[in-house]
């Protein structure tokens, strides 16, 4: 009788699938962590790099940088709040070396009890762009802190201007708003400082809440004071810490913006009102 063939066995070769598919997923996950990692390792390295430019050590030997010459704003925009009789105060950013690096580079941000402290972009004409790019222009999951041209002026003279950041797992960008959640932190907390080429402008902390994702740029109309009423009357509905400070319709306020890891559909947004407006040399 003719011999018969062994039967193939099913059950190994699933085997040998399965352990296939299994070698694959774990290279992609091994690639992907990979990326990540020195995502995150080229993120730490341009943001002290840019901490080095904004603030040089002081070196007796270096040539003095030029007095009361400070860069000008990208916009050309006027700089209203600050009172011309004020006396000047000193500028501790160098914006000359920073926009020599990327002119996008518009103001800095310093974060009370944080560790948030970094240059502030906006690019004309592309509001996501630095969503997705470092300071440098690289493309980066962690992106930059930026303002969009199509709703704020760089001077931050606007009603309201809101500042983008992410929420980075290492803790860095805007993932330090999360803090705030907490309130006796809160309570200890309420200061922003933000400089830009001709002003120093110091911010209270007046509310800290999630929110819905919706566009709070486009979501009132800013350009009547109906509009900026509506949206003072809007974060009273929240639930959240908040602080008393004087609110009105022609107070000039920030909201830092980040997202919420477990809520894709909401956002943690940390809002502060100007309080002072000092011209810088």
């Amino acid at each position: 009788m003719p011999a018969h063939g062994k039967k193939p066995n099913g059950k190994k070769t699933v085997w040998t699938i399965l352990a296939v598919v299994s070698v694959v997923i774990l290279v992609v996950c091994g690639v992907s962590i990979a990326r990540q990692v020195l995502d995150m390792q080229r993120q730490s390295a341009v943001n002290s790099e840019m901490s080095q430019l904004a603030r040089p050590s002081a070196d007796p030997s270096a040539t003095p940088a030029p007095e009361n010459t400070p860069a000008p704003a990208t916009d050309g925009a006027q700089s209203p709040s600050a009172s011309p009789t004020a006396s000047p105060v000193a500028q501790e950013i160098d914006f000359a070396a920073l926009q020599a690096e990327n002119p996008d580079i518009v103001a800095w941000i310093t974060l009370d009890g944080t560790v948030i402290d970094y240059p502030i972009l906006c690019r004309q004409g592309d509001d996501a762009y630095y969503h997705t790019r470092n300071v440098k222009g690289e493309n980066s999951a962690a992106g930059s802190i930026y303002i969009q041209s199509s709703y704020n002026k760089t001077d931050f003279s606007d009603f309201h201007t809101v500042i983008y950041g992410h929420n980075m797992r290492n803790g860095s960008m805007f993932a330090a708003l999360h803090k705030f959640e907490d309130e006796s932190f809160f309570d200890a907390h309420d200061t922003i400082v933000i400089y830009t080429p001709t002003q120093k402008l110091t911010y209270t902390i007046f509310a800290a809440y999630a929110r819905d994702d919706a566009h709070l740029m486009r979501k009132f109309d800013y350009s009547t004071a109906e509009g900026r009423q509506a949206f003072l009357d809007e974060i009273k509905t929240h639930k959240g810490s908040f602080r008393d400070v004087d609110l009105n319709t022609d107070s000039h306020i920030i909201t830092l913006s980040t997202c919420i890891g477990s809520a894709d559909d909401q956002r943690y947004i940390l809002q502060a009102v100007q309080t002072a407006a000092e011209p810088v040399a």
